[in-house]
């Protein structure tokens, strides 16, 4: 299940190039490793929060690839699963350690 959370991630970083023009797949990672580290320390953000963090179009593209879910009750910007919550506590808090 690690394995296709993994894959999403890198499939959310290459829609992202793909589909916003001047968005490099670097920049695409940079920007989703951004908010990994946010919602890891906060849990989740304010809608008005994400959206200043990039660009409209960005912000848009990235919650249609399925890592991140906009909850509409609450406004609030969240782990999509939480697989995709526990795949980015192992992964990403093992690379802060190094």
């Amino acid at each position: 299940m690690l394995t296709k959370a993994r894959s999403q991630f890198e499939l959310a970083s290459e829609m992202l190039s793909e589909d916003v023009p001047k968005v490099s797949t670097k920049e695409a990672a940079d920007i989703i490793l951004k908010l990994v580290h946010k919602l890891l320390q906060e849990g989740s953000i304010s809608y008005k929060d994400y959206f200043n963090q990039m660009n409209v179009k960005v912000g848009r593209k990235l919650l249609e690839t399925n890592l991140f879910a906009h909850h509409l009750d609450s406004d609030q910007i969240a782990f999509q699963s939480t697989l995709m919550k526990r795949f980015c506590e192992q992964e990403f808090r093992r690379e802060a350690k190094h």
